[in-house]
């Protein structure tokens, strides 16, 4: 079974078991970035998935799928529900590497009004 690079349920390649076993290539030459399974469903047990998502596209340079990145512009306001200690430090992780720019212009893609989020 190929199972991708997983890290918080953010599979990194975009693949788990039940592809085509030539997918890991494809995914990686396309550098994309999905959830495994429904992201929806991974957001939701875990929201601060969301910016790990966004971190780890970040760091690795790879762009966030269509379905992945439409989840978390659907569901960045229940991020407000994550304790501020974990945003605090997914958020730190993100400006303190060296493409920190990167990072904030793909939290600005999947979420315009991220900046409200810390007024609620």
């Amino acid at each position: 079974e190929i199972g991708g690079i997983v890290r918080e349920g953010v599979v990194v390649a975009g693949i788990d078991g039940r592809r085509n076993r030539l997918q890991p290539q494809i995914e990686l030459k396309r550098r994309l970035l999905r959830c495994i399974g429904d992201p929806e469903d991974r957001f939701a047990e875990d929201k601060l998935r969301m910016l790990r998502a966004v971190r780890f596209a970040q760091v690795l340079d790879f762009e966030l799928d269509q379905s992945t990145a439409a989840a978390i512009r659907e569901m960045a306001s229940q991020l407000i529900v994550v304790s501020a200690e974990r945003i605090t430090q997914e958020l730190k992780r993100m400006l303190t590497n060296e493409h920190r720019a990167r990072g904030l212009r793909l939290i600005e893609q999947v979420n315009p009004d991220w900046r409200d989020l810390a007024l609620d």
